[in-house]
């Protein structure tokens, strides 16, 4: 019963799909019956706290930087730039869906309201891992999920 992995976190997070499979192989730990304890001397903030969550306990140092419960989602989109200089580029695609908003090509409504609502549905997904590794979380979930960081003197 004394058996426990300990793992220390440092991360600001970044690709969803990355940090999920990391919360996953945590979970795995878990799952052989060991317990699972988190360690955070500096961050672990968006993926960082979805890996973090798993834990059974989790110790952060008091100015550690945890929670940013989020999505975001940086696309740079230089078509105008191309088009001014006559540079055409074609983005060619199979399935209705298959690049909504790109570098290149122009962002259409329709593009930018798919996109947004594919982020939307991971910040679900986002909040519905935090509930489900801290029940104690689920009447607040709404309420700490804004994407801000919190101190871990704030966090409890």
């Amino acid at each position: 019963g004394l058996d426990q992995v300990v793992v220390c976190i440092d991360s600001p997070g970044g690709a969803v799909s990355m940090y999920g499979l990391a919360a996953s192989q945590l979970l795995r730990i878990k799952k052989a019956g060991l317990k699972l304890v988190v360690c955070v001397d500096s961050i672990a903030a968006s993926g960082g706290y979805l890996m973090g969550v798993t834990a059974d306990k989790i110790y952060a140092a008091p100015f550690a930087l945890v929670g940013s419960i989020g999505v975001i989602s940086i696309v740079p989109n230089v078509h105008e730039l191309l088009k001014k200089h006559d540079v055409n580029t074609h983005v060619v695609t199979a399935g209705k869906y298959k690049s909504t908003v790109n570098v290149v090509g122009p962002v259409t409504d329709e593009g930018l309201k798919k996109f947004q609502q594919e982020l939307e549905d991971i910040h679900v997904a986002f909040k519905d891992h935090i509930v489900l590794n801290r029940p104690a979380m689920k009447d607040s979930i709404d309420e700490v999920a804004t994407g801000e960081p919190y101190l871990a003197v704030q966090a409890k």
